[in-house]
C-alpha cells in the first residue's frame, strides 16, 4: 500500500485535529485547535497568522503528564515525656526530634518514658492519641499533660489495630 504525500495545509489540519481529540493536552490548547479548525472548514484556508499560530501550537502543545500522587507511608507514634513531675502524650512521625521541640520550651529535662508504633496515617494517630488522652483524663493538668501517676495507664495502654 502507497503512502499518499499529504500537503503542508493537510497534514497541519491533521495534527490539529489530534490535538483537538487529545484530552491529555490542555483545554486551552484544545479550544484554540478547534478555533482554528472551524475556520478551516468555513474558508477551506488559513491565513498566514493562523497557519503560524498552529505551527506554535503544534509544538507547543505537548500532552500533560498526570503525576500520580505519592503516599507516603509513614509511621506515627505515641509517646509519653516526662518534665517536672508532668507527663506529656501525643503522637509524632520522630519520637527524637519531638522529644528536642519540647525541651526547647520546658526548662526541665524531658525524658521520653514511653513510645508505641500506633498508626501509618496521621487520622489513625489521632484516634489513638484521643483514646489514651481518654483513658487518662482523671489525671489531666491541662493540654496534653497528665500527672505523674498516668504514667502506669499509658504503659499498658495497647493499640488494638494499626491503622
Amino acid at each position: 500500500m502507497s503512502k499518499v504525500k499529504l500537503s503542508e495545509l493537510e497534514s497541519l489540519i491533521v495534527k490539529l485535529q489530534k490535538i483537538k481529540l487529545n484530552s491529555k493536552i490542555k483545554d486551552k490548547h484544545r479550544a484554540f485547535a478547534s478555533s482554528l479548525l472551524s475556520d478551516y472548514m468555513k474558508y477551506k484556508s488559513l491565513t498566514v497568522n493562523q497557519k503560524c499560530a498552529a505551527f506554535n501550537l503544534i509544538k507547543y502543545a505537548k500532552p500533560v503528564r498526570v503525576r500520580k500522587p505519592i503516599v507516603k507511608k509513614e509511621s506515627y507514634y505515641l509517646y509519653a515525656m516526662t518534665a517536672g513531675g508532668k507527663v506529656k502524650i501525643g503522637y509524632t512521625s520522630n519520637v527524637k526530634s519531638r522529644r528536642i521541640q519540647i525541651q526547647t520550651s520546658n526548662p526541665d529535662n524531658v525524658i521520653v518514658e514511653w513510645s508505641m508504633k500506633c498508626a501509618t496515617t496521621k487520622r489513625g494517630a489521632k484516634i489513638q492519641e484521643r483514646k489514651l488522652h481518654r483513658l487518662c483524663g482523671d489525671f489531666r493538668v491541662g493540654g496534653e499533660w497528665f500527672e505523674y501517676e498516668s504514667l502506669d495507664l499509658v504503659k499498658n495502654f495497647k493499640v488494638k489495630n494499626i491503622v
